[in-house]
């Protein structure tokens, strides 16, 4: 058992992960905690298989002590929870949530070494990992039954692009300027100004697909072309991109070169170029092939090794690149080791008298980093506009048009990222959110109600946990706020001893945040809604509630914050601080206000809402009160609005709720209304009895 739980430390700490107790024979990994990955999911199960496969080498180890195979089983559940770090006990963090729970039944209900997925994370791995339905079962006795899934296996699939491809990639929108810019760097390189571009966009934005169609452009019988990325696991094989690089030039497989001998790799990289055979024992280390004949020299241990590596990749990547003319694309750049910049470095150097592109996409964070090592062009890839995000969107529904609603509701929740584009109306799609009417798309739910994709929210939340913990605070407290927020409420809210300054400018700098009207009132918006809503997510139920009573009376107290025009902002607040008083106080002027401007549907329906918040009051003669009035204002709007039917209800409610009372002056105007209704729908012998009884209580003595 201590031998499996070391590897069990090993594996989930080299996928990113943690082990966070290990009681008698369970075992429980975290992925996500206390940082997020944008694929802790597959992190998860890679972590799983591995850990596996180191079981079963284990169990073969044991064979003669132990008189059963050693075997484990597990489940794994993609879901949210709640993690508390904790600095006593066997447990790493206190975790809260229903997802541990499921992975604990999941691994309960799967065979010896066997991996059991719930429906949830097999859906989110299913292009990177092969599975088959298993046998349903209930998870508990309120919830129905689910089918997890077995995995038998990866699919040798890498990214998503690559899934995509399989299954047919949308038609590709806009980024004219940009694939015009890449063929104009190509062009020179093939006349022997060999050119380094750094493409930098924020995830999701295009820049794997932007390569993928530069890629189709280039006639590849007169050009080479190959491919690396970097590796998101800490820890991965250093040189791990220009490891792939190697294996790409010199026709070795591209995971392992088994089957090829040292001395045929030996012979392919002098064939490349003679005087590569100097740095041939640092090539095989790198492509972890040994060879007892070409093995690194004692003096090039330590850090005379990690200088010579660089200068014997470069010196490889320059020989190829004088050969013809070749483009490297490395991908994923904000994950590269040292010892791979280091590389790119060194060839930067010497590019410019090479038939050569290199091609290097990174994160806007590591731009900076990037252009001050290795100069070069910038190639800054944005959101899309309008007209190329409705494409998009109009490829993933098969239609031929989106309605003008529809597509400009899509474009401001996603800011026109291609990748929330394209998973969003998947979303729209699986959800039932969107049906066609004559071969155009339209809303048929309200799209600000769709339930984010996983995929989305991994990708939101890791840029989350990237940032500092003052600017990640800030950020929560606007998302609070709103889609657009003040930073005079920031202030407010922080408290005057704190500046949300340096944070709202790193914030601003990552690109979550963006400038929001005169500069003079110092707004700021969300830049995606997205990122507004995963923020928002984030927080706990107890944590929103107080914040938002700190944001409402914060507004009040600002200049104009008792306004009318804030009333509808004021009872927002306070209804989701669950502060009833001053919600219902603000709802009530709020209606006053949507009613004065003519909008009296809206006048209603805030008036729905008021009443709502008025039987969360204690109960007694105030809320009864209250609830009268909130009554006859809404017996008011429907009379208005010529909704007879339920201003009869209204009224009939009144007078059940006021009659046990006895007389009062709110009881004759219940009565009152009545008859003027009943006269409206020409009922006159009881309008007749419903005014008499409003004339006599009024006779009676109450005024």
């Amino acid at each position: 058992m201590r031998r499996i739980r070391a590897a069990a430390l090993d594996v989930a700490s080299r996928h990113g992960g943690l082990v966070n107790h290990a009681f008698g024979e369970e075992i429980v990994c975290l992925f996500g905690v206390p940082v997020g990955h944008e694929d802790d999911d597959l992190r998860a199960v890679r972590a799983a298989v591995e850990l596996h496969a180191r079981a079963r080498e284990l169990s073969v180890e044991l064979a003669n002590e132990l008189s059963l195979p050693f075997q484990i089983q597990s489940g794994v559940h993609a879901g949210l929870v709640v993690a508390r770090k904790l600095h006593d006990g066997p447990r790493r963090y206190g975790i809260t949530g229903a997802a541990v729970q499921l992975a604990g039944r999941l691994a309960a209900a799967a065979a010896r070494d066997t991996i059991l997925l719930s429906p949830e994370c097999q859906r989110l791995v299913a292009p990177f990992v092969r599975t088959i339905p298993h046998q349903s079962f209930a998870v508990n006795a309120e919830s129905g039954p689910i089918t997890p899934h077995r995995v038998i296996g990866e699919s040798g699939l890498q990214t998503r692009l690559e899934a995509a491809e399989r299954e047919g990639l949308t038609p590709y929108s806009g980024r004219r300027a940009e694939l015009g810019m890449l063929e104009e760097h190509l062009s020179q390189a093939r006349s022997g100004q060999g050119r380094m571009v750094l493409v930098a966009g924020e995830a999701g934005v295009g820049k794997s697909r932007l390569l993928h169609e530069f890629r189709t452009r280039i006639d590849v019988t007169h050009v080479r072309i190959l491919q690396a990325r970097c590796s998101s696991y800490e820890g991965g094989a250093p040189y791990l991109p220009f490891a792939e690089i190697l294996r790409s030039a010199l026709g070795l497989p591209r995971h392992d070169a088994h089957g090829v001998t040292a001395d045929e790799v030996v012979a392919r990289i002098c064939n490349v170029d003679p005087s590569l055979q100097l740095f041939v024992p640092l090539y095989l280390n790198v492509l972890s092939i040994p060879s007892n004949a070409s093995a690194v020299q004692r003096q090039l241990r330590g850090d005379h090794l990690q200088a010579a590596v660089p200068e014997a990749l470069a010196a490889f990547l320059t020989a190829f690149g004088r050969q013809s003319l070749t483009v490297f694309l490395l991908e994923d750049w904000h994950w590269s080791d040292s010892g791979s910049r280091e590389t790119l470095r060194r060839l930067a150097e010497v590019i410019a008298k090479l038939s050569l592109l290199v091609i290097v996409t990174t994160r806007p964070d590591a731009q900076d980093r990037a252009d001050s090592a290795y100069g070069g062009a910038q190639l800054h890839v944005g959101p899309l506009d309008f007209d190329d995000s409705v494409a998009i969107v109009r490829g993933v529904l098969q239609v031929r048009r989106v309605s003008d609603e529809l597509a400009r509701r899509v474009y401001e929740r996603t800011g026109g990222n291609p990748f929330f584009l394209e998973e969003v109306s998947h979303a729209l799609l699986e959800q039932g959110a969107v049906a066609e009417c004559d071969g155009e798309a339209v809303a048929a739910q309200e799209t600000d109600t769709l339930r984010l994709p996983d995929t989305v929210q991994a990708v939101i939340r890791t840029r989350l946990d990237s940032l500092g913990p003052d600017a990640l605070e800030v950020l929560r407290i606007a998302s609070v706020i709103g889609r657009e927020f003040s930073n005079d409420v920031l202030i407010e809210v922080l408290g005057a001893e704190r500046s949300p300054e340096l944070a709202i400018d790193q914030l601003n700098a990552a690109g979550l945040i963006q400038p929001s009207g005169l500069a003079a009132e110092r707004g700021y918006r969300f830049k995606h809604v997205l990122t507004q809503e995963v923020t928002y997510d984030s927080l706990l139920s107890h944590q929103r509630r107080s914040l938002h009573h700190l944001i409402g009376c914060a507004i009040e107290r600002a200049p104009g914050g008792r306004s009318d025009d804030q009333a509808a902002l004021l009872a927002y607040h306070f209804a989701l601080a669950e502060t009833w008083a001053p919600a219902v106080h603000h709802g009530r002027r709020a209606a006053l206000r949507a009613n004065a401007l003519g909008q009296f549907t809206d006048a209603l329906a805030t008036l729905d809402h008021v009443r709502q918040w008025v039987l969360r009051l204690p109960e007694g003669e105030e809320r009864l009160d209250l609830l009268t009035d909130v009554l006859l204002q809404q017996e008011r709007q429907c009379e208005t609005l010529g909704q007879r039917g339920r201003q009869q209800l209204i009224v009939d409610e009144l007078i059940a709720l006021l009659a046990p009372r006895g007389a009062s002056e709110r009881l004759a105007q219940a009565y009152l209304r009545q008859g003027n209704l009943s006269t409206l729908l020409k009922r006159f012998d009881a309008a007749d009895r419903m005014l008499s009884t409003a004339l006599r209580i009024c006779r009676n003595g109450v005024t």
